[in-house]
């Protein structure tokens, strides 16, 4: 991102992030994180003109409903970090520290893990699409993906053919939640990637690019 910040903070937040990024941390998430913040406080900031720094950051934090737990947290820790920066740079203007909340980190979520009997039945409902017959693969190799390595819906979606290691049987998955890691994969599933890579020569074309998406569509690009 490139774009300048334009709340009453936007130098503030620029010399944080810029520091951060001084010390080694890449802070793609955090930064965006920021620039929410900066676009909510530019929009408070408007509407009232005596507002405080805690009052703003309470705000911004329940503006979102539906959100999870750790997510708010997460940003709660990202904008202690950048209060502690105000008040190193400004001890003065800064010179009260916010009443900080204290929020939940758990979560209620459940996860659902299919039975032998449902992944069955998923792939018996695969091998009924049509129109084009590529879609019986695509779908059945993305499911059998998801499923047996555990990867994210979009980290299956952005896997390009470098990523994937038939002959080591291992994925690569790149930059996803601030890491790269390689995942493993039974041989059992090297032979359903190698039956849909030969069917995505066929519906693509014969010349392979390295850098192109995994999973494609009727765009023949990607799957969105």
């Amino acid at each position: 991102m490139t774009a300048a910040f334009d709340s009453p903070l936007a130098a503030d937040l620029a010399a944080f992030l810029a520091f951060k990024r001084a010390r080694g941390y890449r802070y793609v998430r955090n930064e965006f994180a920021l620039r929410s913040f900066d676009r909510f406080l530019s929009q408070f900031a408007r509407l009232q003109h005596g507002w405080r720094l805690d009052e703003v950051i309470l705000a911004w934090l329940g503006s979102r409903s539906g959100r999870k737990p750790i997510s708010v947290a997460m940003e709660l820790s990202l904008l202690r970090e950048f209060w502690k920066h105000l008040h190193r740079c400004d001890p003065k203007r800064f010179a009260r520290e916010p009443r900080w909340p204290r929020l939940p980190t758990g979560t209620g979520f459940v996860p659902y893990v299919l039975s032998s009997a449902h992944v069955r039945c998923l792939l018996r409902l695969i091998q009924d699409l049509d129109r084009p017959r590529f879609r019986r693969v695509l779908y059945r190799s993305l499911f059998l993906v998801l499923y047996c390595t555990g990867l994210r819906f979009g980290e299956a979606l952005r896997l390009r053919i470098r990523d994937v290691d038939l002959r080591r049987r291992v994925l690569f998955i790149p930059d996803s939640k601030g890491r790269s890691r390689w995942v493993p994969f039974h041989s059992s599933l090297t032979v359903e990637l190698q039956r849909y890579l030969r069917a995505r020569r066929n519906f693509v074309g014969l010349v392979v690019d390295t850098d192109a998406y995994l999973f494609v569509g009727a765009n023949r690009r990607n799957l969105r």
